[in-house]
């Protein structure tokens, strides 16, 4: 028994979400998803992450923290949170990323939607699917972040 766990200890962990394979749950991800699919809901942009935070009653540095504990940059996470909320808003309506988003040209606009390699999302007239986003998506690439976004968004918490 004491060479078989030497065995295992040695070898690579593998990457991706083995928590949700092997049953566990993911406090971390479940902590950010809760963060990101309650923020959704705010009636204005939130542009940073102070604004993030105070939406849903927790300091920028806590986000921050959360989010190194999900293996996600708070950035990325801000970033998603901010396009999934847009999405969200137009579903059934024109998809005028002007109106849902606080940006003040095209270029920020074009920024925001590379970093997540969304950028054929600007020349569209009509709103992505919430599963068309978040597959597109690459801000947030960790599978027990996404399964858990996924499963709030489904009300399955």
């Amino acid at each position: 028994m004491g060479r078989m766990s030497d065995r295992r200890s040695r070898q690579p962990r593998p990457r991706g979400n083995t928590a949700n394979q092997s049953g566990r749950v993911s406090h971390a991800a479940d902590r950010l998803a809760d963060c990101i699919v309650l923020a959704a809901r705010a009636p204005a942009d939130p542009r940073t992450l102070a604004a993030w935070g105070q939406h849903i009653g927790v300091a920028r540095g806590t986000l921050r923290v959360w989010c190194r504990a999900a293996h996600t940059p708070a950035r990325a996470c801000l970033d998603f949170l901010r396009l999934l909320r847009a999405v969200q808003l137009s579903q059934g309506q024109a998809w005028d990323l002007f109106s849902l988003l606080n940006v003040i040209d095209e270029r920020s606009i074009g920024r925001l939607l590379n970093r997540g390699r969304l950028k054929v999302f600007l020349q569209r007239t009509r709103p992505p699917s919430i599963e068309e986003f978040i597959a597109a998506q690459h801000f947030v690439e960790r599978a027990d972040v996404v399964d858990a976004i996924l499963k709030r968004l489904a009300g399955n918490t």
